[in-house]
């Protein structure tokens, strides 16, 4: 079924997910492609300020689609740092991310990035990894 929102809409989640809201779609991307997440932060510092998951093409993809590591970083960081996280046991203790967070993240992925998405997708988009959730308990 095709996204029905609007250009304005879609834009308005977009940079909720550029801007906040990335652990939760790079971990979408994460539960239904089987990608690694990475988080980038500032070289030498351990705060992560960014996520995207690496898809098979060797891109960073986040809100704005695949590209390249550095350019996906440039808005956050002067001189980036990417790090795999283990994305199963950061977002169990993210207060940030709930199960209506990842599965709305899995739905907005697969309206984002449409038919380029497609071929990667291993699990159905619409039901979160309850047992990611059951760890936060």
């Amino acid at each position: 079924m095709p996204d029905r929102r609007s250009t304005q809409e879609m834009e308005a989640v977009i940079h909720g997910y550029l801007e906040g809201d990335c652990l939760a779609l790079a971990f979408s991307l994460h539960w239904m492609c089987g990608w690694p997440v990475l988080g980038v932060a500032e070289e030498g510092g351990d705060d992560f300020l960014h996520f995207a998951a690496r898809g098979p093409d060797g891109q960073a993809w986040d809100a704005l689609g695949p590209r390249s590591f550095d350019r996906a970083a440039e808005a956050y960081v002067e001189k980036p740092h990417w790090e795999t996280i283990d994305a199963h046991r950061f977002v169990s203790t993210s207060p940030d991310v709930d199960e209506d967070a990842i599965t709305t993240a899995c739905l907005d992925a697969v309206s984002i990035f449409g038919p380029a998405l497609h071929p990667h997708v291993v699990r159905r988009p619409m039901v979160a990894p309850h047992s990611v959730m059951r760890e936060k308990s």
